[in-house]
């Protein structure tokens, strides 16, 4: 039981590093509104997504629809971290 709690928040922090740097690139280019930048994020991960899910035989099954809404709000929130992005 502790060394998963240990490895748990191992895997937690590396995911906080992950998600905290991944705008950091952002800063350096123009973004204009961030609407094609949110459709190029989004497009990828969609797309790996779905490769994930056909290697993992998981396409078949349908999406709960809180799996959907999460989406939708992942995707709102990048389409809003942008500006904020460029206000640092």
């Amino acid at each position: 039981p502790r060394s998963s709690m240990i490895v748990g928040l191992l895997y937690a922090f590396g995911a906080a590093v992950a998600f905290g740097v991944q705008y950091v690139p952002v800063k350096k280019y123009e973004t204009f509104d961030g609407a094609t930048f949110q459709w190029f994020m989004g497009s990828g991960i969609l797309a790996m997504g779905f490769a994930v899910a056909l290697c993992a035989g998981e396409a078949q099954r349908a999406c709960p629809l809180s799996v959907v809404l999460g989406g939708a709000l992942w995707a709102l929130s990048n389409y809003f971290v942008l500006p904020l992005v460029k206000l640092l």
